[in-house]
Formats: C-alpha cells, sequence, structure tokens
C-alpha cells in the first residue's frame, strides 16, 4: 500500500510527540514535522523531519531526512514558526559525523533496502558500449523496476533508479536518508527516534563534536581562508601548511588534492600567459595539445580542450 508524505508524519507525530512535549518542544505549524524549543540563552533549536519530494515508489519506497536548525537570540523573532534569515541547519547525518549512531543508521537503513522489491529485481548496468538492442532490452528492465546503473569506461558508476545497500562504515557525515517501504517501517522508525531523538538534539544544539568532526571544522576553516587568499602563492601556502599539521588522513587527503588543483591551476596559468605571447595560430594550438596531454588534472585539461576548440574555430 502506497505510504504518502502525511501518512509518514502522521506515524512520526504519534510516536514522538509525547517525548518532545516532555523536553519542552512545541508542535510547528508547517506542512512538515517539526518542534521547536527555546534554549536558556534564548536561541531557538527546531528539529524538522522532510520526507523526499519525489515521494513514494512501488519498487523502491521513499526516503525521509532529519534537519536541525538554530536561530540565534540576537535575531529577536518570538515566533515558534518564524524565520530570521539568520538560521544555521544541519542535518543528522552531519550532526552526527563520527558517532558510532552514524554506522548504526546505515545498518538500519540496509535492512529495509535489503527487502525492497526493487532490491529483489536483476540490476541493470548500462555502458557506452551497449548497442541499440541491448540498450532497449535493458530499457524495458529498468521499467519494470531494477535497480540501474551506468558504468563508464573507467569502471565509476552512477545509479539513475533505485538505491542499494551501502557497505561501507560510515565514518564521515554525508546527507543521509531513510528508508521505507510500509507504514511498519515507518513505525520502526519511530521507535528508534524515540530512544535517540533527545541525544540527537543534544549533540546539535550544544555543538559537540567527534575527532572527525572537529578535523572537519579545521578543514572548513582552512579552505575559508584558502578562499580569501589573495594571490596563488598564499593558498599553496596555507593548503601545504595544513597537510603537514592536520592528523586526520581523510581531511588531509583531501587537503591534498585541492593543493593539486591549484598547482594545476598554476600550470594552466602559466601555459595560458605563453599563449598570449605567441602570435601564430599554430604556436597557440601546440602550447595548447602539449597542455592536453601533459595535464592530469581532467577539468583543467576540459578548458585546454574548450580553448583549442575556439582556436581551430577561428580559422
Amino acid at each position: 500500500m502506497k505510504v504518502t508524505s502525511k501518512t509518514v508524519y502522521a506515524t512520526l507525530r504519534s510516536a514522538l510527540a509525547p517525548l518532545m512535549r516532555q523536553n519542552g518542544f512545541k508542535s510547528i505549524k508547517s506542512g512538515r514535522l517539526g518542534w521547536a524549543r527555546p534554549m536558556a540563552s534564548g536561541t531557538l533549536v527546531r528539529v524538522w523531519f522532510q520526507c523526499d519530494k519525489w515521494g513514494w515508489d512501488k519498487h523502491w519506497g521513499s526516503q525521509f531526512t532529519v534537519e536541525f536548525m538554530l536561530t540565534p537570540a540576537s535575531a529577536g523573532t518570538e515566533v515558534l514558526d518564524g524565520w530570521s534569515g539568520k538560521e544555521q541547519f544541519e542535518r543528522l547525518g552531519y550532526v552526527l559525523e563520527g558517532f558510532p549512531a552514524l554506522d548504526e543508521l546505515r545498518i538500519r537503513n540496509n535492512e529495509v533496502i535489503q527487502r525492497l522489491p526493487g532490491t529483489l529485481i536483476e540490476p541493470v548496468v548500462m555502458t557506452p558500449e551497449d548497442g541499440k538492442a541491448e540498450m532497449e532490452a535493458k530499457t524495458a528492465t529498468m521499467s519494470n523496476g531494477a535497480l540501474t546503473i551506468t558504468r563508464q569506461g573507467d569502471s565509476s558508476e552512477t545509479i539513475i533508479r533505485g538505491v542499494r545497500v551501502d557497505p561501507e562504515k560510515m565514518v564521515l557525515g554525508r546527507d543521509i536518508w531513510l528508508r521505507y517501504y510500509s507504514v511498519e517501517d515507518v513505525q520502526a522508525w519511530g521507535v528508534y527516534f524515540e530512544q535517540h531523538l533527545p541525544e540527537f538534539i543534544s549533540i546539535f544544539e550544544n555543538r559537540i563534536k567527534s575527532e572527525a568532526g572537529r578535523a572537519r571544522e579545521r578543514f572548513d576553516a582552512m579552505m575559508g581562508r584558502v578562499q580569501k587568499a589573495a594571490t596563488v602563492a598564499e593558498k599553496v601556502r596555507i593548503l601545504e601548511k595544513f597537510i603537514v599539521n592536520e592528523a586526520n588522513d581523510t581531511f588531509r587527503s583531501s587537503a591534498r588534492t585541492w593543493l593539486e588543483y591549484v598547482n594545476a591551476k598554476i600550470r594552466f596559468n602559466e601555459m595560458m600567459a605563453r599563449m598570449q605571447k605567441v602570435e601564430s595560430m599554430e604556436g597557440k594550438a601546440r602550447l595548447l595539445e602539449k597542455f592536453i596531454a601533459d595535464e592530469t588534472d581532467e577539468s583543467l585539461k576540459y578548458s585546454a580542450m574548450q580553448e583549442l576548440q575556439r582556436l581551430r574555430e577561428q580559422k
């Protein structure tokens, strides 16, 4: 039986409303499901449950997420369901970054995904090598609700229909959406949040961070400085310093990736500057062709290919 967002909100409200009242929250008038509570500081904390806008599918069900919001006391709003424009938002998957509960959500989500009707159908994998007949056969299977994946030549995959089990332990924050197919699934989520939502709210409103969460804050602060840096050389120095000092492997690796891009950007700008000094079209083309052959950064290689195409069109 189809499960509408209205049914999801009603089911979760039934499970959570007594708990939220006990914790000082009042219901918010909205098309979503939400509650709000003023903190001692005057800051307003709000919790929202939001269903996927694409609705319920007979093969894949649907999903919802949980969003937390702080409105600072300085905003001066006294209306629980009002907006000041100064709200700070954070979704559940980022609130729980680095905490065991994040991976617990992944495991519970996988349990729902494993029994979805679409999961039980043989997946469809589309590749650039598919001929017309093969593509038509795969499209027909896709219309029957099968998990559909596009696979590129480099083996990278993109899901274009459906969802699959996530096998990797979840530590870093992400925008996690919680799956359901039946009212019973929603009820089970209601029981889960009845047990854990107060803890999640406390983590959010008290700005409690795991080691991974603190590492993300350091990375975000560093990237903010990179964006404000007046020169490329300064950007490089900031990134190099972070790489030397940061203990978290994931964010150190992310900084290396950005450093590689900045260095590639330097190479691109230097090549473009040399090209401006060359008078002949052939000479400009040779510079671009050499850059395309040597460069490892795909985005800048593509920019050079576009420049080369424009140059050839001018002939």
